[in-house]
Order: C-alpha cells, then sequence, then structure tokens
C-alpha cells in the first residue's frame, strides 16, 4: 500500500491528467482487450434469475457494468478521423427552413395588407386611363386640322393633377399599411413627404410614357378626314396596349414603393432595414444583390442604388425593420 501510494504521488502532472488524445487512446485499448466486452456482448445477457445485466462473479458488478457502460460510449462518441463534426452541428436541418418560414411569414403579411390597396389604385388608374381616352379621342375627332400632340392630348400637367387626386387616397393608406408592417406610426411629416415622391413617381411611370406614346402616334399620322378613324384607331390600341399590358404592374409598383416609404418613414433614418426577396414567380437578381448587403441604415442606398423596392418594374420585394 506504500508502494502504490508512492507511485501514484510521484506521477508527472501530463500523468495524472492525461490529454483528451491519451484519455480516447487508453479507452480503446481498453475496449479492445478480452477483459472488456464488447457493446452488446454478455455485459447486455440477462441472468436467468432477474432478467439483469450480470458482472459474471465480479464482486462489484454494478460499478463494473457502469464503468464498462460509460467506456463503450465514450469510444463509441469520439469522432472517427476527419468527421466533420462540428460542420456536422453548424448545419442542424431546421435552421434554413425556420428563417425561410420567417420571411415567408413576412410576405405573408405584406400581402394582406397591401393587396387590397393595389386592387384599388389599379381600379381607379384605370377609371382615370379610360376618362383621359375618352376625351382625347373626342378632341382628335374634332380637330380635323391639328397635327399638334400638345393640342390634341392636353398639358400633361392638367392629367397629372387628375391621377394623383385619384390616387392620393390609396398612396397615404398604402404608406399607413407599410408603417402598420413595421409596428410604428407613421408621423404626419414622413407621410406628406412621402406623397409628394409618389406622385413625382406617377408621373414619371404612368403620365410620361404613355404621353410620349400617344405623341408618337399623332406625329407619325396624317389622317385629316372626317372624324379622323385612322388616327383614333391607332390611340384606342395604345390605350388597349396601356390597360391591358402596362397599368396592372405600374399598380402594383406605385403600391409597394408607396408601401416601402411606409416603412422607411415610419422607422426613422437611425434604424436599419435589410431587403426581403419576394421572387413572386419571377427571379429577382437585384433583389438578391440588395439581400446580401445585410442591414442597413434607413435611407442609405443597396448595392442597385436603391434605398426601397421596387428595384425594376415588377419588383415585389419589401424591407424589413431589424427587430422583425
Amino acid at each position: 500500500d506504500d508502494q502504490t501510494a508512492t507511485n501514484a504521488t510521484s506521477q508527472t502532472p501530463d500523468e495524472a491528467h492525461p490529454s483528451v488524445e491519451a484519455l480516447f487512446a487508453r479507452l480503446r485499448e481498453t475496449s479492445e482487450s478480452s477483459d472488456l466486452p464488447a457493446a452488446g456482448s454478455e455485459l447486455h445477457e440477462e441472468s436467468s434469475s432477474g432478467g439483469r445485466p450480470t458482472s459474471h462473479g465480479d464482486p462489484s458488478g454494478d460499478a463494473v457494468r457502469s464503468q464498462r457502460g460509460i467506456v463503450i460510449d465514450l469510444v463509441a462518441m469520439q469522432p472517427s478521423s476527419g468527421a466533420p463534426a462540428l460542420e456536422a452541428l453548424a448545419e442542424e436541418p431546421g435552421t434554413e427552413a425556420e428563417e425561410g418560414t420567417s420571411e415567408s411569414d413576412l410576405l405573408d403579411l405584406r400581402d394582406s395588407l397591401m393587396a387590397p390597396i393595389e386592387r384599388e389604385i389599379l381600379r381607379r388608374a384605370k377609371r382615370m386611363l379610360a376618362d383621359a381616352e375618352n376625351e382625347i379621342l373626342d378632341r382628335v375627332r374634332r380637330q380635323r386640322k391639328s397635327s399638334s400632340p400638345a393640342a390634341l392630348l392636353g398639358e400633361i400637367e392638367e392629367h397629372s393633377n387628375v391621377l394623383a387626386a385619384a390616387l392620393r387616397a390609396q398612396i397615404r393608406e398604402a404608406q399607413q399599411a407599410g408603417a402598420s408592417f413595421a409596428g410604428t406610426p407613421l408621423g404626419e411629416l414622413a407621410e406628406a413627404s412621402g406623397v409628394e415622391e409618389l406622385e413625382r413617381l406617377e408621373v414619371e411611370w404612368m403620365i410620361l410614357p404613355l404621353y410620349t406614346r400617344l405623341s408618337r402616334v399623332i406625329d407619325r399620322n396624317e389622317d385629316h378626314s372626317e372624324g379622323r378613324p385612322e388616327l383614333v384607331s391607332q390611340l384606342r390600341g395604345a390605350f388597349r396596349e396601356w390597360r391591358t399590358e402596362k397599368i396592372s404592374g405600374l399598380a402594383g409598383d406605385l403600391a409597394t414603393r408607396s408601401f416601402n416609404l411606409g416603412v422607411m418613414g415610419s422607422l426613422g433614418p437611425s434604424r436599419s432595414v435589410c431587403w426581403v426577396v419576394d421572387q413572386g414567380g419571377l427571379p429577382c437578381a437585384d433583389g438578391e444583390d440588395n439581400h446580401l448587403a445585410g442591414m442597413l441604415l434607413v435611407g442609405e442606398e443597396f448595392p442597385t442604388g436603391h434605398v426601397c423596392p421596387p428595384a425594376h418594374p415588377g419588383c415585389r420585394c419589401v424591407l424589413v425593420g431589424s427587430d422583425q
């Protein structure tokens, strides 16, 4: 006993506290020796008397069983050479799904808030377009000799003012919906600033392109006959193209811009937002680039040069605050 105590106290620190690698090496040697049965051998056999595992005559059977079980478990748990244990833990299933579900929920919430407003914007824009068509075609029929687009189409400011008045309530509502989405009330100053920008975009996106298209039709036409049926037909075709192919997308763009300006206005310049991509059935490369930029301060330009969606016609992405 004295000799054993002497040997124990004379161990070096490395021997007294072996490394993890040394422990596992020792455990392997122990598990491979004849004294230690492998998992599933007689260590787990049931005795005929009570069905409990037996130590086969070992006076400290319970302790041995416990120690052997721990040894076997430790050896089994040690990663094999080259096993990507950390990578496997870092890539636990469910992480991406949870993030995707979160973004999907946010997009669903955005849709529920914005969809009815977008429909009303579209309805009012179509009504304004129909009224403008009737007015312009009536003027064309009455002015047989006039070839001036300004005389036949009217002043561009007139159409801009009519459209602004028709959509003002809806773009305000879309901004408030964006503020509700962000969870912060929208102040009057931020709302007024947003309305001013949106009415400028109405002219840029809706009025100017159509006015330019109609002006070209008039410039290229030489019909001065009674009622000018050829010119009327060409102008009607241009209006029909806008009603069926253009106006729906433009209404969605305007609603998207209004909603995201509401998000920005409610959060303020000291808060951060990220660009959440809404593929909407179509790839959105610009949105993906902006999403990779991560969190930016409100009003800071994303990689595409935009401060908020849409980044292109048809873009339906959305800004999301850092705490959402």
